[in-house]
């Protein structure tokens, strides 16, 4: 069996902010009242673009964040915003 390890949707701009904008809509839904606390460290693996990313360092900015992705063309894009 052979396993790809292409994004289905693809890496085109328009994917990226479709992306970003469901991040957007969903904010509340996924992250409301999710916050870590000051000095906290977390992984966020597979992150894409970073779509959630930003919500989660919105919501907790004296914690540390790092976000990995397997794809290296997602992590190159410029952030979501």
């Amino acid at each position: 069996m052979t396993t790809s390890l292409s994004y289905v949707h693809g890496y085109s701009d328009h994917e990226a902010r479709r992306l970003e904008d469901q991040a957007d809509t969903l904010a509340a839904l996924l992250h409301g009242g999710t916050s870590s606390p000051t000095g906290s460290r977390v992984l966020e693996v597979g992150c894409g673009v970073g779509a959630q990313t930003v919500h989660l360092v919105a919501a907790s900015p004296e914690a540390e964040f790092v976000a990995v992705d397997i794809s290296a063309e997602s992590l190159a894009r410029p952030g979501p915003g």
